[in-house]
């Protein structure tokens, strides 16, 4: 039999420095423990535990009808001729649903010895004294964290600069100075405790790097560079344990690590610029610097790498999609064309349904060569419209050039569907009948325009510039002679 007190009490007796449901005050319950005597100080329904479970939690039912719900133990019974009795007054009669409950709760009370002449006593569970100890408090702490130092190990990999290196270690470790951290220590007022970012929590550290509505998004938006998807988990630090095994490609460790660092630095940043100057970072811009952080770190801290700022900012999501080789531009899945063909391959992204929405491409000889890029934003649409307007910007620009226009091109979209409709007699969905009229009228046009299919694994470039621009980059357009 388990028997403790409840943490709300002896934590907010403790000086109210810790949060309930931080690690030491987690330490601190599990350590906390009553030694029933008398019963006079122990509660029975919040101090006393089967198997680390309160008595309230495990017979529920029986709970809820109990008359007493507050009362000690030695409130719940009396002594007869030397032996304890107990006696539990219920506000009705248990119906027979609940009876196996009621059983099994007299079966748990029959367990608790109690013993008259004796007060009941508090311990300790972390020592063999009984005693408490700031040095068993530590070593505690130390075995909750799974692996030890080899969690935070990984924060010094030199994957980004030192300052942010320092404050992610703070950060896992609880020591950066939100809100309800300064509420604590009586810096603030209590009054001031809203996350400035979302203003719907209390700002603690959990909640404005992960749980916030503000914070989450952009986490989101991010991710999806990597074709990857996730749900918060309850803590950062089990975020941060989490993150490795989110993205499993070899090629793209250092890069998806540089992403944590630069994510939780540009939150605490955007945060401190709506505290401090009472101004905002848009979430647009809060994106490109994400980008730009991974993409400078990857270049100047990472492997060194000789490309271009720009090119690894453009490309750092298709970088880090190819397992085999995460140089660009080198394009081992995507295949060339006939040697008299030029491919134009297309996607289109949107965040939602509908939601922000974007259209990208990258027209290619059958070399390999970049002849074309484009990316931009087309504003709230389903993803059906972004991938037929994605056809419909590829067939207009090979239209607007003259080289082009008795050229074979070869537009390549990942959407079966769309390519069926524009390729047969009939019409689509009568929503999108004005866009699938308008590519064709292009095509006849153009003369040696054909729309395909290939699988999306072919057509990942296309893909990383459309989530470009559903993420806000901006309008993009780069010929190579230009």
């Amino acid at each position: 039999m388990s028997i403790r007190p409840n943490p709300s009490s002896y934590v907010y007796v403790a000086g109210g420095l810790f949060d309930q449901g931080s690690k030491i005050a987690k330490v601190l319950d599990e350590g906390i423990r009553v030694i029933v005597g008398s019963g006079d100080r122990a509660r029975l329904w919040e101090d006393i535990r089967i198997e680390g479970v309160r008595l309230k939690e495990a017979f529920p039912r029986i709970f809820s009808l109990a008359s007493n719900k507050t009362g000690s133990v030695n409130e719940f019974g009396s002594w007869s001729g030397g032996r304890w009795f107990w006696k539990i007054d219920l506000r009705r009669p248990c119906f027979d649903w609940e009876k196996n409950q009621w059983t099994a709760f007299n079966s748990c009370l029959d367990n608790i010895v109690l013993r008259d002449s004796i007060s009941d006593t508090i311990g300790w569970s972390w020592c063999s004294t009984g005693q408490f100890s700031v040095k068993s408090v530590w070593k505690r702490l130390e075995e909750d964290f799974v692996g030890n130092s080899a969690v935070f190990n990984r924060i010094w990999k030199s994957i980004c600069p030192p300052k942010v290196e320092i404050f992610v270690w703070h950060l896992l470790h609880g020591r950066v100075l939100v809100r309800n951290v300064l509420k604590r220590f009586g810096l603030i007022s209590n009054n001031i405790f809203d996350c400035p970012m979302c203003g719907d929590a209390e700002e603690s550290i959990d909640h404005l790097f992960l749980n916030c509505k503000w914070a989450w998004n952009l986490w989101g938006s991010c991710m999806n560079w990597w074709n990857i998807s996730s749900c918060p988990t309850s803590s950062l630090l089990d975020w941060w344990l989490n993150w490795p095994s989110l993205c499993n490609l070899n090629s793209a460790a250092r890069a998806w690590s540089a992403l944590f660092f630069a994510m939780t630095w540009t939150i605490w940043e955007a945060r401190n610029e709506r505290v401090f100057k009472d101004a905002s970072i848009s979430f647009e811009k809060a994106v490109d610097m994400v980008k730009f952080r991974v993409g400078w770190w990857f270049k100047y801290i990472g492997k060194g790498s000789k490309e271009p700022i720009t090119l690894i900012l453009l490309n750092i999501a298709e970088r880090c999609v190819d397992v085999k080789s995460p140089k660009l531009p080198k394009h081992k899945d995507w295949i060339p064309p006939k040697p008299e063909l030029l491919k134009f391959n297309v996607d289109g992204s949107a965040r939602g349904v509908p939601g922000h929405a974007g259209v990208g491409g990258v027209l290619r000889d059958c070399r390999g060569r970049v002849l074309c890029v484009f990316s931009d934003y087309i504003g709230i649409q389903d993803s059906v419209t972004a991938e037929l307007s994605a056809i419909e910007k590829a067939c207009g620009l090979c239209l607007s050039r003259t080289e082009l226009k008795g050229a074979k091109i070869s537009v390549v979209s990942d959407c079966k569907q769309v390519v069926a409709w524009i390729n047969c007699n009939g019409v689509g969905e009568w929503k999108y009948l004005h866009l699938i009229l308008e590519i064709r009228s292009l095509m006849s046009r153009l003369n040696q325009v054909v729309v395909e299919y290939e699988p999306r694994e072919t057509n990942l470039f296309a893909d990383a510039l459309a989530k470009r621009g559903a993420d806000g980059g901006g309008f993009l357009l780069k010929w190579s002679d230009s």
